[in-house]
């Protein structure tokens, strides 16, 4: 008869057997596996913090939309991660999250409040959904953060605090500090009615100073909103949520900000820079001032409409550099002028159906909405207080212009007389009319795709004499690699799926305070003699499961070595590379 046993052949495997995932799931993640075992319990699902909470990806943890399947008291951290703490801010630390409660999600994935048990605080929890461009998005905000908190916000003052960041089944997860509510919500406590004007002042100064930081940086927010901006225990502001952000050398997307903070050059599809983010400013000083939106609009179309009723039309030189000019705006030949076009218009050219435009506000200029619409002062301002409302508008008119080039920079927003005078009530109109702004900190420049360093001046800093392998890279390979560099001071372009392709995005800013010394190695030195051994080290641990396990690829293996001739590895294969 012949046996249902075959005899076992030792063999010279590239990553860790199957049975180190067995053992981790069967210990470490057991609660985990049991929650996948007997989905069907009520209790887990009352306990599941994820909707929807079907298992379908990702071995049963993450549901369809790519979401890791979290449930309360969940412990996440590198203690039970498949990758194991080489990939993490800091590899020679275990970490432990236990997850409390959801604190909200959005297209990224989901933010959840939990208790870092090995510092003994609560702390906010962001896990990204498991998608390359989520992952890689997510990577430059950390990248943006380390600059921030490491370089131009050190004191912890204007921008939220990064504690951690690691690979979790496959998903980046960051820690922050845990704040409270956001702006939107303290204007939606006094009823969407506008703030007092000394509230408005000590607000936007702290805003002011949280953008002024990035600008100094090289940084562009690109999604500067009220619920981006929370407050911590005594009321201060910090910015948070760079997750759309970018580098003001190295611009990635064309369709960034939220619609009622967009600024016009990103509307007519004009290159941009942090200039972009002074627009945002200026929207939410009128809403604090009005209580609610100043470009409260339902489409693009109704956007610019918005744009003109408030603001006047743009002069013909910005449309004409817009890449949609035609899309909104129309060439009357007789007088060879632009025009907006009419609704009506615009829909029969585009084939669409444009939401009805609703008038929020009373007044439709920027000048009345300033000067007549009701203003809450203390008890000893009167509320009629012209003087006050003209310094208010004289600054909303040199933020809210179309010209980038024009636009107040966040110093010159902090020296504009409506912040500098402590007493609002002592301002006279020969201050803000005759006031002149400082000079600006940088030449105003809009650099579009600048690279800062080529792909060998990568290799040869980061790298030096080790190998790196140039394929197709999973997730933690990915995030190695990034981090790598970004130890060396460079910035891969996230876009391109090979980071070595493009060359350095990094900002000249950065460039200008690097310090190695000033941070701990993101991952441990590894040493390598062979390709093979670079392999097995790297992209996995005696005692973690890499992602990588489940997804081999069929790509040929390109090994460099620095100074020394390319060697091209054949499919990775069960054989010995040799």
């Amino acid at each position: 008869m012949e046996s249902a046993f075959t005899e076992y052949t030792p063999t010279d495997p590239q990553l860790p057997p199957m049975s180190i995932t067995l053992t981790k799931f069967l210990t470490t993640r057991i609660q985990e596996t049991y929650n996948v075992c007997k989905r069907e319990n009520p209790t887990n699902i009352k306990n599941c913090l994820t909707n929807p909470f079907e298992a379908r990806h990702n071995y049963g943890l993450d549901n369809e939309r790519n979401e890791l399947i979290v449930y309360r008291h969940n412990i996440i951290g590198t203690f039970n991660s498949f990758e194991g703490k080489e990939f993490s801010m800091n590899p020679y630390i275990v970490s432990r999250y236990e997850v409390i409660e959801k604190l909200g999600q959005g297209t990224f994935g989901q933010v959840f409040k939990c208790y870092d048990h090995i510092n003994n605080k609560f702390c906010a929890l962001k896990i990204l959904k498991n998608k390359k461009a989520y992952l890689r998005q997510g990577l430059l905000e950390c990248a943006t953060l380390s600059i921030l908190n490491t370089y131009f916000d050190s004191k912890n003052e204007r921008i939220v605090k990064m504690y951690d960041h690691f690979m979790y089944c496959d998903h980046l997860c960051i820690s922050f500090e845990l704040l409270n509510q956001n702006l939107y919500q303290y204007s939606k406590e006094r009823r969407h009615i506008g703030l007092e004007l000394k509230d408005i002042q000590k607000k936007i100064i702290q805003l002011l100073e949280a953008v002024e930081c990035c600008s100094k940086a090289g940084i562009i927010h690109c999604d500067v909103k009220p619920e981006n901006i929370l407050m911590t225990e005594n009321g201060e502001l910090k910015l948070i949520d760079l997750g759309s952000s970018c580098f003001e050398n190295y611009t990635l997307y064309t369709y960034i900000q939220s619609r009622h903070y967009r600024a016009p050059e990103v509307v007519f599809n004009n290159r941009y820079n942090n200039a972009i983010d002074m627009w945002s400013v200026g929207c939410i000083i009128a809403e604090l001032f009005l209580g609610v939106p100043l470009f409260p609009a339902d489409s693009e179309f109704d956007l610019i409409v918005r744009f003109v009723e408030m603001l006047g039309m743009p002069s013909d030189e910005i449309i004409k550099n817009g890449k949609i000019a035609d899309r909104y705006f129309k060439l009357v030949k007789r007088t060879n002028k632009y025009r907006l076009k009419e609704s009506f218009e615009f829909e029969w050219e585009n084939n669409i159906k444009l939401p009805p435009h609703k008038n929020y506000l009373y007044y439709s200029s920027l000048h009345d909405i300033i000067m007549k619409n009701p203003m809450k002062l203390s008890l000893n301002t009167k509320e009629n207080n012209f003087i006050i409302r003209e310094c208010l508008l004289d600054l909303l008119q040199r933020i809210l212009v179309y010209d980038p080039k024009e636009r107040l920079t966040p110093n010159q927003a902090l020296n504009h007389p409506f912040f500098t005078f402590k007493n609002i009530n002592d301002i006279s109109p020969k201050d803000f009319h005759e006031w002149i702004p400082p000079e600006r900190e940088f030449p105003f420049k809009v650099y579009g795709h600048s690279v800062s360093a080529d792909p060998e001046d990568m290799l040869s800093d980061a790298f030096k004499s080790k190998f790196v392998i140039n394929k197709k890279l999973t997730n933690s390979e990915y995030y190695n690699v990034f981090f790598t560099l970004l130890q060396a001071g460079h910035v891969p372009n996230i876009t391109i799926d090979n980071p070595f392709e493009y060359g350095s995005i990094t900002p000249k800013q950065f460039i200008r305070v690097f310090n190695p010394s000033l941070s701990k190695p993101f991952i441990p030195e590894l040493s390598t003699d062979v390709p093979r051994s670079f392999v097995a080290q790297v992209y996995s641990a005696p005692d973690s499961f890499s992602s990588v396990n489940s997804k081999k690829e069929e790509n040929p293996l390109i090994i460099k070595l620095h100074n020394q001739s390319k060697i091209i590895v054949h499919r990775m294969t069960d054989k010995k590379i040799k």
